[in-house]
């Protein structure tokens, strides 16, 4: 199993919550990563991660005026394969199946219910970074082409999907 160096480690932290933003920057710093760039929203956060090419990012689902959802299919859209490629960890205070089916589809690579637990955090990133490109359910993401999900679906996350098939045919 591959080693994972945290003091080499970038990564992005997307969460308009200041609380949850500092908990997980003080487990990525008792981890050793030091090298971390923050944004309070998807809106703010998508030029930094042009900028900082982040080895992975860390992203609440519920903010404005950009959502985590919003921001996950930009950045598996983006021109660059490097970009499109970034393992990505979403964080959220909701548990529906509908809404991490929805993360899985726009192709997260993990999903953490809030409120974070370091031992889980931890273990989450150890396994995405492990994996080839971030995830074990893709191999490679440099296939990404210009279709994007739709998001505007309001019912999308209040549905239970017993599939991801299912999931992507109500987005």
């Amino acid at each position: 199993m591959n080693q994972i160096n945290y003091r080499s480690l970038c990564v992005m932290l997307v969460d308009d919550d200041p609380v949850q933003r500092a908990v997980v920057k003080a487990m990525l710093k008792k981890l050793g990563t030091w090298q971390i760039f923050e944004s309070d929203n998807g809106h703010d956060a998508e030029p930094l991660i042009k900028v900082a090419e982040p080895d992975l990012l860390i992203c609440d689902v519920a903010m404005e005026p950009v959502n985590g959802f919003e921001l996950l299919r930009r950045l598996r859209t983006m021109q660059s394969a490097k970009l499109r490629q970034i393992p990505v960890i979403m964080l959220s205070g909701l548990s529906a199946s509908g809404t991490v089916m929805k993360a899985s589809v726009l192709e997260a690579d993990a999903y953490v219910v809030k409120p974070i637990v370091a031992d889980i955090q931890s273990d989450r990133i150890s396994r995405v970074m492990r994996t080839p490109n971030g995830s074990a359910f893709r191999i490679d993401r440099s296939h990404l082409s210009d279709n994007k999900p739709s998001l505007d679906s309001p019912t999308v996350e209040d549905k239970h999907f017993k599939s991801r098939s299912a999931l992507k045919e109500a987005v």
